[in-house]
């Protein structure tokens, strides 16, 4: 038998493809980890020994580091986490599709970056992460000292080409995981459906007979084919007298011709509709104001069926409605030509809501000036304290006097005084408004303040004068001057 001798690169070279064998077979034993990434680096780092090890995958036009490189790394540097295509070594290899050997970092121009340089590395070799020709990312390897990379260009790429296999194999794995996820996902989701189908039939069935709406199913030309006890006791018709017969001869006159033009229009809806009202006539002859809730049922070929419609008499409710409307709109006629200035504010955003055309004349802003402004411009500083006050007492849950009084400023400068009664609004217990009742008693301070200064001459030409003076009520003394007093 033949004895065959080894040389350094024959041994050098069986070493090469063990580490890649085992490398292959830690990674395909390793596809299925979610930190598969770092068995990576962890066999770069074993079978290469270098000082930094990186990989980048290209996302979205650049390159992203992968893992955590420093796991094995002999120093622990900062790392750029993305790399611009063209940039330095490794965006270079990207961008070209060509290895990159850098035995003296300080020496290579194409090496821009100072990061690699400062961290202390020497030599570099950056290789592209193909498959089937089709880049998809770089390998980096750096060493402190330096290092002929180039010498084992060889074991390089294909080691960069196995790993380049390996990451696309967990990344097809991860995807046919996630797919395997959400297939199981959809098959629950499909037992819970038709679980669900079955309860909703029984519990249909059983709101067909008890559910105090009326349920009607109506063909394709609009004729009866199911009305539910609900619907015979409000119109008070037999079923024999309803299924058959067409919808429309159970319409008010006024809505036949429109019942007989948007049928086929609603038959078209792939969804639930609401809102559709219809006058119904009684059997009686009267007639109640229907509010309908429609779906469509259809065949596997999305053909239209038959229509699944309940509806709520809303007669009453729609007279109430119309009562609050006409409500509302005499108590806003009342508001807007009311002679005293009645106003609302937003006391969270300080703003004027609304003012009627007393308020405006009172003061001499127009309405979209008074929307504008802070109500705190109306009141002079006094009272803007006084304001203030309440404010922190109705935030604080302490209960308000509603009636005060106020000296405003109109927009010629004018003072008055206004007898104020408001009442806040609460949300949540924090006071967000108030409605305002403002009325003019500027003339009734007039007349209080002429009748104390009239009072204090009175007293003075008393007191001035030599002659004792005394007034008396009922006997009793109840005034009297200083030379009475004497």
């Amino acid at each position: 038998m033949a004895k065959y001798e080894t040389t350094p690169v024959l041994e050098k070279n069986i070493e090469e493809l063990c580490a890649i064998n085992n490398i292959i077979q830690e990674m395909t034993l390793n596809v299925q980890k979610p930190d598969f990434m770092d068995v990576v680096y962890d066999n770069i780092y074993s079978v290469i020994k270098p000082d930094l090890s990186l990989i980048y995958l290209v996302e979205e036009g650049r390159l992203r580091l992968q893992g955590d490189p420093l796991r094995g790394a002999a120093i622990k540097p900062e790392v750029k986490q993305y790399h611009d295509m063209g940039e330095c070594l490794c965006g270079s290899v990207a961008e070209t599709g060509e290895a990159i050997y850098a035995e003296d970092l300080f020496a290579d121009p194409r090496c821009t970056l100072e990061e690699c340089k400062e961290a202390g590395f020497r030599s570099f070799a950056a290789l592209p992460l193909k498959i089937k020709g089709v880049l998809s990312g770089v390998l980096g390897i750096a060493s402190l000292n330096k290092r002929r990379f180039a010498d084992h260009s060889n074991f390089l790429q294909s080691l960069a080409g196995h790993i380049a296999i390996g990451i696309n194999s967990a990344g097809l794995y991860e995807e046919v995981q996630q797919k395997n996820n959400l297939l199981k996902a959809e098959l629950s989701k499909l037992k819970k459906a038709e679980l669900a189908l079955r309860e909703s039939e029984a519990k249909f069935r059983l709101l067909y007979e008890k559910v105090p709406l009326g349920y009607q199913s109506l063909d394709e030309t609009g004729h009866f084919l199911e009305v539910n006890p609900s619907w015979l006791d409000m119109l008070g018709y037999h079923k024999e007298e309803v299924v058959g017969q067409w919808f429309g001869d159970f319409l008010h006159p006024d809505e036949t011709d429109f019942f007989k033009v948007n049928f086929p229009k609603y038959k078209d809806n792939r969804g639930i509709v609401r809102g559709i009202e219809f006058r119904l006539r009684r059997k009686d002859g009267s007639y109640l104001l229907a509010e309908y809730t429609a779906n469509f049922g259809r065949d596997d070929q999305d053909n239209f069926v038959q229509t699944h419609c309940v509806f709520q008499d809303v007669t009453e409710k729609r007279k109430i409605e119309e009562s609050l409307l006409e409500s509302e709109q005499n108590y806003r006629h009342l508001v807007k030509h009311a002679p005293t200035a009645i106003y609302e504010i937003d006391t969270i955003k300080l703003r004027f809501k609304s003012v009627n055309d007393a308020m405006c004349q009172f003061l001499g802003y127009t309405k979209e000036e008074l929307l504008s402004m802070n109500p705190f411009e109306i009141l002079s500083e006094e009272s803007q304290q006084v304001q203030l006050e309440r404010m922190r007492q109705a935030h604080a849950g302490k209960k308000v006097s509603e009636t005060f009084e106020y000296k405003v400023i109109a927009k010629n400068g004018r003072e008055y005084w206004a007898l104020i009664n408001s009442r806040f609004k609460y949300e949540k217990g924090v006071p967000i408004g108030a409605t305002v009742v403002a009325h003019d008693i500027t003339a009734r301070q007039q007349s209080a303040e002429a009748l104390r200064e009239s009072e204090k001459r009175y007293h003075a030409l008393a007191d001035a004068t030599f002659e004792a003076i005394f007034i008396s009520q009922d006997g009793f003394c109840i005034d009297a001057n200083q030379t009475a007093a004497k």
